[in-house]
């Protein structure tokens, strides 16, 4: 099955690609940020996201289980918890490093399945699906960008809900075709 991307999928593409363009060149916000980058680390300074990601990745995924798995939602009252707050009082917030404090908290696995949903939906069944799930799953995923990590375990269940919803949906389409 060949399939082509429409005019309106690669308008998608394009504003993707000019907005990470626009971000990383952009003097308005901190100024240039690929400059600022450069200049703290001509100073010996490192950005604290950096550093951050740094952190996160030699403390914690240490072992093939929590690189898969991650390492979870840190409670204040463990020593893991503990620990977490501890990086907090230095600066270092898993929320701030994106993908990479997903990628700490529930691991590739998940970083990968959510990486998948959204070019999965954005890209090949946009189309297909009803607008009511795609109001959902527009809602659902501008909260999680908003929101930052996942941090109530109700939250992870809703993903598999919806995307279950969004396939038999597509799957009664197909078999009423039939």
């Amino acid at each position: 099955m060949n399939k082509k991307l429409s005019i309106s999928q690669w308008i998608i593409i394009g504003l993707l690609f000019f907005g990470l363009l626009s971000f990383l060149t952009n003097e308005s916000l901190e100024g240039n940020f690929l400059e600022k980058m450069e200049s703290n680390t001509e100073k010996g300074e490192d950005d604290i996201r950096i550093m951050s990601i740094l952190y996160y990745i030699n403390e914690f995924q240490v072992g093939l289980g929590t690189v898969l798995f991650g390492n979870g939602i840190a409670f204040g009252e463990s020593s893991y918890g503990k620990m977490i707050e501890r990086a907090q009082d230095f600066g270092f917030y898993r929320v701030d490093i994106g993908i990479f404090g997903e990628f700490n908290t529930f691991g590739l696995l998940y970083v990968i399945f959510m990486l998948y949903v959204l070019v999965n939906f954005c890209i090949f069944k946009r189309k297909s699906i009803s607008p009511l799930y795609t109001s959902i799953f527009a809602i659902m995923l501008s909260s999680y960008v908003l929101n930052g990590t996942v941090d109530m375990p109700y939250r992870l269940l809703l993903w598999p809900l919806l995307l279950y919803l969004i396939d038999l949906e597509e799957y009664e389409k197909k078999v009423t075709v039939r």
